[in-house]
């Protein structure tokens, strides 16, 4: 049946719209799929019977709605074959590896059901979560003595022969493996990283190892900022300190780095009267504060502590120079050293457990042992947990697919399994007490890190940027309050253009800081010691008398708009500048005031 929206006008006879509506409402029929009829203007949703079959008896224990989400426990309980309303077990039989760490699967052969393991303890919680009634049993994969029966990679083939229903132990994630098996997500995250023996240097002996704690280019660029600094406190306090102005140019280039430096050790003495500064001062003493409390740490590490360095901290060294390295036994780490790191299978070693990781890397390269141990983190932590020192966990590290479950391909369980490990993994304090309990060692000592590395630039970027900001602002004021003072005002200067008053606001800014004559008097601190006025005798009376006759008489000849000084003032420039020693016969004697 169809219905389509049409005009009025192609309604047959005076029906409307809404008697046509409410005929179809109302229409009700049984055709193939069931009886037809609306309900609130939709088509009613089928309902579907729920029944259960025992032997030849059908017993129907509820219904279901399309597209209503409903609860088993909305319906009768099932019954079961034996007749029993219980769901039956699903029984698995779980293989187990019996070699590598036993932090993560240690396997009882005489009762596998007491295998323990971080791998176990998880694989346990997992059951727990699930809905699913699942019985499970161990069984190590071991051959006739007990031993070992083959790789991961052999153990997960016994799935694929159906010896196995599912893998529980340390199985890494990786592509190969994923054609044999289907992988539940991963219940830990892994890495493969490289495990290094440390050499104990317990001094540097080196006759310039003060100059170590710092790099080059934080040497460079603190010696830039020392002297700059010191030249912007000297312009902006040459003209009006006498700390700062006096000498000739080679003393003043001298105390620029002088004032400089000596705020190393906070010796300065010079007075500040500048109130920029003042400003640039505070924050430049900052900055030295810094750089010298971080140097006399560093410094400081570097005689005293033990300094542990591997002996081949690159991946590339080790495959140039051809040294032997280790990986964990029957582990996928050695095909990813082969097909990814590109190491030579002669340069491979195989090691079973902790211990022979130990003595290997004690035996180095020399004694027929290793210059490294790659494997995954897990691995390596467990083994840092029982050698906390002499050995070090170094980069870079490369991924993998973490840890999980191994089940036959196509397995329904896989999809309930990782909905469980998402519910375990995320109660953080469940996964970390059973991480504790395996794999970390809240008592033992920390790794040691004794990289006494320089300290280079990068790490005080942000120190410079400080003082560069304060060292250009304080100079772009100070230039700015300089040449709003200094301004010309003089007809000839108003009249020039901008670009020829500024070359003059220039020069007379160098006359007035760089000009040697400048320098040299500029507020000198040498002062004439008073002396005794000169009497006035007959001989400079009669000269005051022969000087006034003779510009009486020459002032008849000049106009008369022409001064005429007085006596006074004919003496006045007839008398001896006595603050000029130079000019004065009499001043024989000078102090200094300092």
């Amino acid at each position: 049946m169809a219905v389509e929206k049409v005009n009025r006008s192609t309604i047959p006879g005076s029906a409307t719209k809404s008697e046509l509506r409410d005929a179809i409402v109302k229409t009700k029929f049984e055709g193939i799929s069931g009886d037809f009829f609306l309900v609130d203007g939709e088509l009613k949703r089928p309902t579907f019977e729920v029944f259960n079959v025992v032997a030849e008896k059908e017993t129907i224990i509820g219904n279901w709605i399309e597209g209503v989400l409903f609860s088993i426990k909305s319906i009768s309980r099932p019954i079961w074959p034996g007749h029993t309303t219980d769901p039956p077990w699903i029984n698995l039989t779980i293989g187990i590896p019996v070699n590598g760490f036993p932090e993560f699967v240690n396997a009882n052969i005489i009762h596998p059901q007491k295998s323990t393991g971080f791998c176990i303890d998880v694989f346990k919680s997992v059951v727990e979560v699930l809905d699913i009634p699942i019985r499970y049993t161990f069984v190590p994969f071991v051959d006739k003595n007990g031993k070992s029966n083959g790789s991961y990679d052999d153990l997960l083939r016994q799935i694929d022969m159906q010896k196995f229903d599912v893998i529980v132990g340390d199985i890494t994630i990786v592509a190969n493996r994923s054609e044999l098996v289907d992988f539940t997500l991963p219940y830990s995250e892994s890495r493969i990283s490289v495990l290094f023996p440390e050499r104990n240097e317990k001094k540097d002996q080196s006759m310039w190892i003060f100059l170590k704690p710092l790099k080059w280019n934080l040497w460079f660029v603190s010696i830039i900022s020392f002297i700059f600094t010191g030249f912007v406190v000297w312009l902006m306090e040459c003209r009006v300190n006498t700390d700062f102005g006096a000498g000739p140019p080679q003393q003043q280039i001298g105390l620029i780095f002088w004032f400089s430096f000596s705020t190393l050790v906070f010796a300065h003495r010079e007075r500040i009267l500048n109130n920029l500064s003042r400003f640039l001062l505070i924050i430049w003493v900052f900055v030295v504060l810094i750089l010298t409390q971080s140097y006399t740490a560093n410094l400081s590490s570097m005689l005293t502590a033990r300094r542990l360095q591997p002996i081949f901290p690159r991946q590339n060294e080790m495959r140039k120079n051809e040294v032997f390295v280790g990986y964990q036994k029957d582990s996928f780490v050695r095909s990813f050293l082969i097909t990814q790191l590109h190491f030579a299978e002669t340069q491979l070693r195989a090691y079973g457990n902790p211990d022979d990781f130990k003595e290997a890397l004690n035996r180095g390269i020399s004694n027929g042992g290793v210059a490294a141990i790659f494997d995954e983190i897990p691995y390596i932590k467990v083994f840092l947990r029982r050698n906390p020192s002499g050995f070090r966990m170094v980069g870079p590290t490369y991924p993998t697919g973490g840890l999980g479950f191994a089940f036959p391909k196509g397995s329904p369980l896989v999809t309930y399994f990782s909905r469980a490990i998402l519910n375990v993994t995320e109660d953080k304090v469940h996964m970390n007490g059973i991480e504790n309990k395996y794999l970390l060692n809240e008592n033992a000592p920390p790794i040691p890190d004794s990289t006494d590395s320089p300290l280079d630039v990068r790490r005080f970027g942000g120190l410079f940027i400080i003082t560069i900001v304060a060292n250009s602002l304080s100079l772009l004021i100070y230039l700015i309050q300089f040449f709003l003072t200094h301004e010309l005002d003089s007809t000839g200067y108003v009249e020039s253009t901008f670009a020829s008053r500024l070359v003059e606001m220039v020069k007379l800014f160098y006359r007035m800081h760089f000009h040697s004559s400048s320098l040299q008097t500029a507020q000198s601190r040498v002062r004439s010691v008073p002396a005794t006025p000169p009497l006035i005798t007959h001989d400079h009376v009669n000269l005051t008398h022969n000087l006034v006759d003779a510009q009486s008489s020459s002032s008849l000849q000049q106009p008369t708009h022409s001064r005429v000084h007085s006596v006074s003032e004919i003496a006045e420039a007839t008398t001896p500048d006595h603050d000029n020693p130079t000019e004065d016969p009499h001043n024989l004697g000078v102090k200094n005031e300092h």
